[in-house]
């Protein structure tokens, strides 16, 4: 097994829970019966895919991949990672902002 086999399944395990939690919410209709028990699930759902995606990153640079991942080429990872709002030369990026008081990248409404 290699050094990322573990926190790449981690990081699976913790997208499909995600996925079980939204289901839950919007298709069997925990949203309407409970909605702060629906919010609570998704909320610590994302905590868990946050928590793996960084113990993957951790995992990849100690096993040598040093290779700088392109964090803001892609808006998915931007989202990830956070912006510090200097990072807008990339096209794909540029209708996301930064969140008030916040490392947090946001979609920009206006």
């Amino acid at each position: 097994m290699g050094p990322l086999t573990q926190p790449f399944e981690d990081l699976a395990q913790a997208l499909r829970v995600l996925w079980e939690a939204n289901y839950r919410a919007e298709v069997e209709g925990l949203i309407r019966v409970d909605r702060a028990e629906a919010a609570r699930n998704v909320e610590n759902a994302v905590s868990g895919v946050l928590h793996s995606f960084h113990s993957l990153v951790d995992a990849m640079a100690k096993a040598g991949m040093q290779r700088e991942l392109g964090w803001y080429q892609t808006p998915e990872l931007a989202l990830m990672h956070g912006c510090d709002g200097e990072h807008y030369a990339e096209p794909a990026l540029e209708r996301f902002g930064r969140c008030a008081g916040s490392s947090v990248v946001c979609s920009k409404l206006d």
